[in-house]
């Protein structure tokens, strides 16, 4: 059987429909058959409602924020794809907080809780005072967002989110480095607490400042 031609079959339709109907319905007819015909072909595009992108696929200038980064995107899709970011790393800054938040609650029920050192108390009490922190920053940012929600400020809540989320991180890089400090204090001596808390605090500040803000890292992640 032979391909069917859309363009045959429209042009004979529209002849049955010339010479079997009355002048006044004719004329309607007629535009319903064109009407018909281009929504069902390429024709479809000219009756789309209008988009944010061209036919070519990619975002109008009008409406890309920065038509530099190559990411086709409004402020409102930014905005959202940013606050996914921020989400994602306050659940792991927040999954770090509760692991030490409940080794720290542990640790004062303990026998020997009871028999610490003042100068280890203090220690104690400032760890558990700065996850009590790295959790309320978190919160603070979410608490934003909830206050914020269907007020189109979604850019400056990510905005002041994303300050709030370099605060935890550092809040709980302190934190991280207290615990150690604290755990070889507690099970050998202070020596190997201040010798081993150096070392977290060398390494936090390797992998935390040198390694991000280094010119090769910066030239990886422009591959991207």
């Amino acid at each position: 059987m032979a391909p069917y031609d859309r363009g045959v079959g429209t042009g004979a339709l529209k002849l049955i429909v010339r010479g079997a109907s009355p002048p006044v319905l004719r004329s309607y007819l007629l535009r319903g058959v064109t009407l018909a015909a281009g929504i069902s072909g390429a024709g479809f595009a000219h009756w789309s409602e209008p988009s944010s992108k061209s036919q070519n696929g990619k975002m109008d200038a009008k409406s890309d924020i920065d038509p530099a980064d190559g990411r086709n995107e409004t402020e409102a899709e930014r905005s959202d794809r940013n606050w996914t970011d921020i989400l994602q790393e306050l659940r792991v800054t927040q999954t770090g907080t509760q692991i030490i938040s409940g080794f720290l609650l542990t640790v004062a029920f303990q026998q020997r809780f009871t028999s610490l050192p003042p100068y280890e108390l203090v220690i104690y009490g400032a760890l558990v005072a700065l996850a009590a922190v790295s959790t309320l920053l978190g919160l603070s940012a979410v608490s934003l967002h909830r206050a914020q929600f269907r007020r189109h400020g979604k850019p400056q809540v990510v905005n002041v989110a994303s300050r709030l989320l370099a605060i935890t991180v550092w809040v709980v890089a302190i934190l991280a480095v207290g615990v150690v400090l604290f755990i070889f204090d507690f099970v050998f001596n202070l020596a190997a607490g201040l010798i081993a808390g150096v070392i977290a605090l060398a390494a936090i500040l390797l992998f935390i400042v040198l390694i991000p803000r280094s010119p090769g890292h910066a030239r990886v992640e422009s591959k991207f």
